[in-house]
Order: C-alpha cells, then structure tokens, then sequence
C-alpha cells in the first residue's frame, strides 16, 4: 500500500506477532483506506483518514485475538536518498557509530553485528522518549509518525495496561507498534543490556498521527512547531 502525502510516497506494511514472530499481512488484505486481516483466531484492522489542510493523516490500530499478540505499522521511503533516522532522545542517525565506543549506546548500524548494543534494527517502548514518535528525514524533506504510549486492553479490569513502542530499521523504514518490544535488548544502562522485555494483549486499539515536510530545514527549524502538529 502506497500513501501518498505532501509529495511523499510512502510505503506502508503491517505485521502482526505471534508466538513472538512479526509475520506480514497478506497484499490483498490492503484497501484504499487501510488494512483488515482476519483468521479464525484473530482480527488485525488499520484505518487512515486525512486531518487538516497540511496534509497529514491519523490513523488506528486494532486487534482482537485469542492470544497474546502485537502489531507494527511500518512506513519506508524507498525512492528517497540521504537517510537519517530520528527517536527524541534515543536515535540520531546511527549514533555517531564510527566515533564512539561500541558496546556502551545503543547504535543503528550494521557494523559491528557481534556487540549487543550494534544494530540495525532498534525498537523501544515509545514512552521511553523524549516524545513518542519515530522520523525519518531525507534529501526531499522529513516524514514522522506519532503514537499514543498506552493502550488499555478492553475486557480486561486489571493489569490491562499495554505499553506501545516505536522503532527505526535500515536503512529507509520506521513506524510504530501496538503492543513493544525492546528489541534486540533492553537498554539498561550504559554498557549494561538486559533481556528483551515486551507488551502484548488480546483486544486493544491505538492512535496516533503521520505527518510530513517537503523541506528538511523546516524540521531542523521548527522541530517543536512540527511534534505540537503530530501530537
């Protein structure tokens, strides 16, 4: 599925998790407005709608299952160039990769796949940023994508809250994800990892927003301007 915004094309792919698998929702699955996957044990829904004159989307996520699952909403730029991943307060590009110490921060980098802390893949809980989104800027400007950090598990009285997570891949997809995963480990500490740790239910909903600029010294100028927008 392709959405188109403010001269972006971005590409949209959902995944749902079980038996802590991400595995793809078939193509056909995929409408105009968004995507609805149903099994005998499970319904997976997102939903897109415009907001605004600027161009920006909300969307929701949802699912209702027999078992404990996720989902991921992940966006990728594949015709931009000039890549640069941004988690407030958690990915700034690769982490200056080639001029730190490796094994002390987490890194988004291929290098060095035999440290813990190098990867080119990192997943957080969203609340565990400065604010709760994950953006990708390029050559033809910056797209970002929000979420709201908590979902409540419907149905459920107690212990029902689920915490959501946002993530950044190598080298042009983000998104965010209904239920997280600290993936490949939990950040402890300084050159401390910890087990992976997750969020997961069986009926639950997100929402959050998408929102692009043609321009990236707009996002370097106005980063404040353009998260007040997405949030």
């Amino acid at each position: 599925m392709i959405l188109k915004i403010n001269g972006f094309n971005l590409k949209i792919n959902i995944f749902y998790g079980k038996n802590e698998i991400w595995i793809p929702v078939p193509d056909s699955c995929y409408t105009e407005e968004g995507c609805e996957f149903q099994t005998k044990d499970a319904e997976y829904r997102v939903a897109f709608h415009k907001e605004g004159p600027d161009g920006e989307f909300g969307y929701r996520m949802e699912y209702h299952a027999s078992y404990d699952t996720r989902m991921k909403l992940q966006l990728s730029l594949p015709e931009e160039k000039d890549y640069f991943h941004v988690i407030p307060c958690n990915i700034y590009g690769d982490n200056h990769a080639e001029e730190v110490r490796i094994g002390e921060f987490p890194l988004l980098t291929e290098i060095h796949p035999e440290a813990s802390f190098c990867s080119p893949y990192w997943e957080f809980r969203a609340d565990r940023a400065a604010v709760p989104l994950s953006a990708l800027c390029c050559a033809g400007g910056v797209a970002a994508i929000s979420v709201d950090p908590y979902s409540e598990e419907e149905g459920k009285e107690e212990g029902g809250l689920i915490r959501n997570g946002i993530f950044a891949a190598l080298p042009d997809s983000f998104g965010v994800t209904l239920g997280y995963t600290n993936d490949p480990v939990t950040f402890l500490n300084r050159s401390v990892p910890a087990a992976s740790t997750g969020s997961r239910g069986r009926k639950a909903h997100v929402t959050g927003k998408i929102i692009t600029l043609d321009c990236l010294c707009l996002w370097t100028l106005n980063q404040s301007w353009m998260i007040e927008r997405i949030l």
